[in-house]
C-alpha cells in the first residue's frame, strides 16, 4: 500500500543506501543530483560497497562516502549489525533506499533513522515511513527512471540529468602515462571491448566474436583495441589475446581500478560490450557504446544516451536474466562479427 504522506521535516543529514551493482549504482546517479537538487544545504551521504566507493571520489553533489562489505550467510548478518552500529552513530535524519532487499531496509531501521523512503515489497515495508509500491510500469521502466520514481515522494518536481561520471587529475595523468607506455599513438583510434559480464555467461557475446571483430577494426581502421574488466576477465581476455596481433590488441584486465578504467574510457573513441557496468560507466562519460544485449532486457538497462548502438535478437526465450543459458544461447549466437562491425562503422562514421 502507498505510504505517501507529507514529509514536514528538512534534513540535515541524508543517507542514500545504494545497489550493489557497478551498473546500477551508475544509473542512480540522477537520483542523487536529484536529492542534492531538492535539499541542497543538507549533508549527503552514500552508503556503498568498497568494491564502488571510488566512483564518488570526485562527484560534486556527495560530502560523505560510507564504505560496506558485502558478506555471505553469518557474515552478511553479522555484517549488517556492523553496518547499522556504524551508521547509527552518525546521526542521519533521512534514509533513501534504493536497493530492493530486505536487508537494505533492515539495516537503516536498526540505524534509528527517523525518516525511511523506499519501495515495498519482500516485507520491507514494515521498516519504512514512507514507500511507493513497485508496480509493473515502475519496474518496467528504464532503471534510472525507477529509482527516480522514489523522488516523487516529495511532490516536488525534480531538474532531470542524465548520469555522469567525474575523474580527477590523477586518474587523468596516470592513462595519459600507461598509453605513452603502452607506445600508442596520440591521434589512433582507440576502441575498448568489455567482453565479460558479472551477472553471468547468459550476458556474454562469444569471444571468438571478439577475435573477428578485432581483425576487422584493425584491417579497416588501424585501430589499437584495449580489453578491459576486471580480474575474473583474465582468462577470457586472454582467448582473445591469442588470436589478434599483440602490437595492437592490449590486455588489461584486472589491472584498473573504478576511476582508471573511467579514465581510459573517455579516451577511447568507442566501447563494444555487454550488458555490464562498465557500459554503463562509457554511457555516462559520453563516450559511444555499441552494446550487445541478449538476457537482459534492453528496455530496462541500456546505455542512457542517444550516442550508442543496441544489437539485439528478440528470440522467444528473451529476455530471460539467467546466469547460463539452459538450451542453445541463441540470443548471442544469432549476433554476428559483421553485424556488430557494421554497428561499429556507423558510430564511426565520422571518423577521419
Amino acid at each position: 500500500m502507498e505510504n505517501t504522506g507529507e514529509i514536514k521535516m528538512e534534513p540535515q543529514k541524508i543517507l542514500i543506501s545504494l545497489p550493489n551493482w557497478l551498473g546500477d549504482i551508475v544509473m542512480s546517479i540522477p537520483t542523487i543530483k536529484g536529492m542534492r537538487w531538492l535539499f541542497p544545504e543538507s549533508h549527503l551521504a552514500v552508503l556503498v560497497h568498497s568494491n564502488f566507493a571510488q566512483i564518488f571520489k570526485h562527484n560534486p553533489d556527495i560530502n560523505e562516502i560510507i564504505i560496506h562489505t558485502r558478506g555471505e550467510g553469518w557474515r552478511k548478518i553479522f555484517g549488517s549489525f556492523k553496518m547499522a552500529k556504524d551508521v547509527r552513530k552518525k546521526r542521519f535524519d533521512m534514509a533513501l533506499i534504493l536497493p530492493r532487499s530486505f536487508n537494505s531496509a533492515l539495516v537503516t531501521f536498526m540505524s534509528n533513522i527517523p525518516e525511511r523512503i523506499g519501495y515495498e515489497g519482500d516485507s520491507r515495508g514494515l521498516f519504512l515511513t514512507k514507500s511507493l509500491p513497485r508496480k509493473d510500469d515502475v519496474i518496467k521502466q528504464h532503471r534510472v527512471y525507477y529509482f527516480l520514481n522514489l523522488l516523487n515522494i516529495f511532490n516536488k518536481p525534480v531538474p532531470f540529468s542524465a548520469p555522469r561520471l567525474y575523474s580527477g587529475t590523477e586518474e587523468e595523468q596516470w592513462a595519459d602515462g600507461l598509453l605513452k607506455r603502452l607506445n600508442i599513438p596520440s591521434k589512433a583510434l582507440l576502441i575498448g571491448f568489455n567482453a565479460g559480464a558479472s551477472h553471468g555467461k547468459a550476458k556474454c557475446w562469444l569471444p571468438e566474436n571478439y577475435i573477428e571483430l578485432a581483425l576487422k577494426l584493425i584491417n579497416f581502421y588501424d585501430a589499437y583495441i584495449l580489453l578491459l574488466g576486471g580480474p575474473a576477465e583474465t582468462r577470457l581476455n586472454s582467448r582473445i589475446l591469442k588470436k589478434v596481433p599483440k602490437d595492437k590488441v592490449i590486455d588489461l584486465s584486472g589491472q584498473t581500478d573504478i576511476l582508471q578504467l573511467a579514465s581510459l574510457l573517455k579516451r577511447c573513441r568507442l566501447l563494444v560490450t555487454n550488458d555490464t557496468g562498465p557500459m554503463h560507466m562509457a554511457a555516462a562519460l559520453t563516450t559511444p557504446v555499441v552494446a550487445i544485449f541478449g538476457s537482459t532486457d534492453p528496455v530496462t538497462t541500456s546505455p542512457f544516451e542517444r550516442r550508442h548502438a543496441l544489437i539485439y535478437k528478440k528470440v522467444s526465450c528473451s529476455p530471460c536474466h539467467k546466469r547460463i543459458c539452459p538450451i542453445d544461447h541463441k540470443c548471442m549466437t544469432q549476433i554476428t562479427a559483421g553485424e556488430v562491425f557494421e554497428a561499429c562503422q556507423a558510430m564511426l562514421k565520422n571518423y577521419i
